[in-house]
């Protein structure tokens, strides 16, 4: 911005933010757009004419700054395997608490985006997808798969983006395992008669 000595200038401006990839999970580049638009008005200069008679002369001037990033987030959870104990009679299933957590250097956490499948006996093949659901976007800083499970050992692989499609990956195993012991039955009331044990 330039001004004379005859000049009394003054700006301000006012962002308009445009995201690209709030429902992707696969968007790559740009992460989001701003439109920056410069307001600049000389105190020292007013219209002569027209409509705007009488104001001060004012210039407007779009700035277009497309921002974007290449790092990775982070998990703040732990990946490693875990396991827990059920009780149920049947030994079926139980239930165990299945939550990640991540975080990004230029996302704020509430607009991270997850994604996880879940393989039942940890055999190769993918039984529960969340991308398959009715609303199968998770956001915020942490996703949940917590719920009851067959008794065995399963794979949860979990992914979670950031606002510039930038992803990072989570495989680890969970086992639910059955802890519950045998019980023993006293039955009452039965005669045995005792036999001579002979060398």
């Amino acid at each position: 911005m330039n001004e004379d000595a005859c000049d009394l200038v003054a700006s301000n401006y006012d962002d308009l933010v445009y995201h690209f990839n709030d429902d992707e999970f696969d968007a790559e580049g740009v992460c989001f757009k701003v439109i920056r638009r410069w307001t600049v008005m000389d105190w020292c200069q007013k219209y002569t004419e027209g409509p705007k008679k009488g104001q001060y002369v004012t210039w407007y001037w779009d700035q277009v700054i497309m921002i974007s990033e290449t790092n990775d987030p982070y998990f703040t959870s732990t990946c490693e395997d875990t396991e827990t104990c059920t009780y149920d009679s049947e030994c079926e299933s139980g239930y165990i608490e299945l939550t990640m957590s991540a975080a990004d250097d230029c996302t704020n956490a509430s607009n991270l985006k997850w994604r996880y499948k879940i393989d039942y006996d940890n055999d190769g093949s993918f039984d529960i997808d969340s991308k398959n659901f009715s609303d199968p976007i998770i956001s915020g800083e942490t996703a949940n798969a917590s719920g009851d499970y067959p008794v065995g050992t399963h794979r949860i692989v979990w992914q979670v983006w950031d606002q510039c499609g930038n992803s990072a990956t989570c495989d680890k195993e969970f086992t639910i395992k059955n802890c519950k012991k045998p019980t023993p039955i006293c039955i009452d009331h039965v005669v045995v008669e005792m036999m001579p044990y002979r060398y």
